[in-house]
């Protein structure tokens, strides 16, 4: 029996069409892309955010060791899922590779600040929307 990937396509168009207010110099952030160096001292150690993207909600955990995990809850209620995947960086991107999205390939963002400890991800490749990623605990609203 064929098993459907449909809603891990359906996951990652949610990620990708993330909604954001478009970020200026004035609100503190989204005026430039994290540098190497700073994106290495926010994910090194390892690191875990909130997202939220148009479709779902979830969280990301990464581990020092390139381990990575993501959990999401659709909005409508629908369902949601998790993935166990991989992290890497290339210079100033956070490349991810997740094990049931996006049959494996790998994605690589930009981060900007967006706000303090808030980051709006961009696809480094293309520029589009990927998620808005926020501390633990952050209300989703």
């Amino acid at each position: 029996m064929m098993r459907s990937h449909r809603p891990a396509v359906v996951l990652l168009a949610a990620l990708l069409l993330a909604a954001a207010p478009a970020a200026t110099a004035q609100d503190g952030g989204g005026d430039r892309v994290l540098t190497a160096d700073e994106l290495a001292a926010l994910v090194d150690g390892g690191a875990a955010w909130d997202f939220r993207a148009p479709g779902s909600t979830g969280t990301q955990t990464f581990t020092p060791g390139g381990g990575a995990r993501i959990t999401w809850t659709r909005r409508d209620g629908s369902g949601g899922g998790d993935s166990a995947g991989a992290w890497r960086r290339d210079g100033n991107a956070l490349c991810t590779r997740w094990d049931a999205i996006g049959q494996g390939r790998e994605t690589c963002v930009h981060f900007y600040r967006f706000g303090t400890g808030v980051y709006r991800t961009l696809d480094a490749r293309t520029g589009d929307d990927r998620a808005v990623l926020m501390p633990p605990g952050t209300p989703q609203d």
